[in-house]
């Protein structure tokens, strides 16, 4: 059996908006990692195509608008800077906070295209699926290092884990009555051709 991957616009909305807030989160985790003073002098240094768009190495804060401190550092357990500055915060030197924030823009405009073209845009709609999907699988793959590795908890990763567990939800929810239909649909011409 083919699976649809038609989504409504009516649940592509939440989609957007969810996604729209996902970047927010995002951003403010990217401007966390990245605030520290050393930690954007080595990336200049290693990605030197950066230096264009970093005003000055030695005030990160001039272009990143982070605070001096993690807001989120509440005690040992729930602590932004206990996992942001453990060592699963990045991979291959980018943090896992731009992967997220990249991650929530495609989402984001895969669901503006979504609701311009309609129930045409199939590919999109499988990109949206599939993004959505993968996302899911790396944030659980994050929340399990948080808890069981790193055992530091960042409310920021869990709201973002949050709105992507509700995109999937969405989505998934969204996609059932479709096949319902098509099934329908399709048993509906069966009868009527078998009975010509």
């Amino acid at each position: 059996m083919r699976f649809v991957f038609a989504i409504p616009r009516l649940a592509l909305v939440p989609v957007l908006a969810l996604s729209i807030w996902g970047v927010f989160v995002c951003r403010y985790l990217v401007a966390l990692h990245y605030s520290d003073r050393e930690h954007v002098r080595g990336l200049v240094e290693r990605y030197p195509a950066l230096r264009v768009h970093v005003p000055d190495p030695d005030d990160p804060y001039e272009w990143m608008g982070a605070p001096a401190r993690h807001a989120c550092d509440v005690n040992d357990f729930i602590s932004c800077g206990c996992v942001d500055r453990s060592r699963y915060s990045e991979i291959a030197g980018i943090g896992v906070a731009v992967f997220g924030l990249a991650g929530y823009a495609a989402l984001a405009l895969l669901s503006v295209l979504g609701l311009i073209f309609g129930g045409g845009a199939r590919l999109v709609h499988a990109l949206i699926y599939a993004g959505a999907l993968g996302a899911f699988a790396f944030t659980a793959w994050l929340n399990y290092l948080e808890f069981f590795v790193i055992k530091c908890l960042c409310p920021h990763c869990t709201v973002s884990a949050g709105i992507i567990t509700a995109i999937l939800i969405i989505l998934i929810a969204a996609a059932a009555p479709f096949r319902r239909l098509r099934r329908a649909k399709t048993r509906w011409r069966n009868s009527k051709t078998s009975m010509t």
